[in-house]
């Protein structure tokens, strides 16, 4: 390789490391910042509908999983996002890996902690289910 064109593979080189630092930046400001944004319209969301939310309306406990489910996802990919790194102490390669999965995990989570207050702990009574009237079953 003659040299001129080790400089400009050098050149490259250094100019890709720039800009791969600066989206490290940007992303370590942006990433928890949506993650908690998530988080918290999650739990807000989650709040909200346990205390004024309908029992009985299948739509009210749809957009009751769902906040289950985000505020899962958005606290655990945050949790991801600050916890891994000192965990595996600079191991972490990918961070966006790890909030992906910790995102995921949160989310599954939020859904289990749902299913297991609603449907085991407190289930909801549908009164369709099993009509009974005067007259019997």
């Amino acid at each position: 390789i003659k040299p001129e064109q080790l400089k400009k593979i050098r050149k490259q080189i250094q100019r890709i490391e720039t800009q791969l630092n600066l989206s490290h930046r940007k992303s370590d400001f942006i990433l928890p910042l949506a993650e908690g944004i998530t988080c918290a319209g999650g739990t807000l969301g989650t709040l909200a509908m346990e205390k004024w939310g309908n029992p009985d309306s299948t739509r009210q406990r749809r957009i009751t999983l769902g906040s289950y489910i985000t505020a899962g996802a958005g606290c655990g990919a945050y949790l991801g996002h600050q916890l891994m790194p000192k965990i595996f102490k600079g191991k972490v390669r990918n961070r966006y890996f790890w909030d992906g999965a910790s995102g995921i995990g949160g989310a599954i989570l939020g859904g289990g902690i749902y299913f297991l207050l609603h449907s085991v702990i407190n289930p909801y009574q549908d009164p369709t289910r099993n009509p009974v009237d005067e007259y019997g079953p």
